[in-house]
Order: C-alpha cells, then sequence, then structure tokens
C-alpha cells in the first residue's frame, strides 16, 4: 500500500478553507490553475512573485514553489499546466 505523504498547511490556509494538510501535487495543481487564470500566454515575472508570495503563505513547500518557474501555458513545453509533456 503506497501512503501519500501529505504537508501541513499554514494557519491561514486553516481558517480561510479549513485545511490542515495536502500533498506536494495539491499545491502544484493549485499553483498551476492560478497560473492559467493569471496567464494570457505568458507569465509575468509580477504574477509569479504574486503566486509564490500566496503559496508560501499557504504552506507550500519549497519544492514545489520551484516548479512554478518552470510553468509554460504552451501544450508541448516541459511542464505544460503542471504535468510532463
Amino acid at each position: 500500500m503506497t501512503t501519500t505523504r501529505m504537508v501541513p498547511m499554514s494557519d491561514l490556509c486553516q481558517d480561510l478553507f479549513g485545511l490542515s494538510a495536502a500533498p506536494p501535487e495539491a499545491f502544484l495543481n493549485h499553483g498551476d490553475a492560478l497560473l492559467v487564470i493569471a496567464g494570457d500566454g505568458e507569465v509575468s515575472e509580477a504574477e509569479l512573485a504574486r503566486l509564490v508570495d500566496h503559496q508560501r503563505r499557504m504552506g507550500a513547500p519549497e519544492e514545489v514553489i520551484g516548479l512554478y518557474g518552470e510553468f509554460a501555458h504552451r501544450p508541448n513545453a516541459p511542464r505544460s499546466c503542471g504535468r510532463p509533456a
């Protein structure tokens, strides 16, 4: 049986959403969804900085935050919408 690693979420996230922990993939998928919404085909440095700040306040691990910079809107990009091409 495989056990999913859970990452504790911040007090802010617990207060806002009632969530106490989530797997790293949930942070990654949530961040990617926000990048899709914010982006117009490209993610500006300001948009990425805002996302990183938001995700840190929610408790996202640094290993996940480092992946946000690899996000790409193009379908054949190395990390399109959070999934390897």
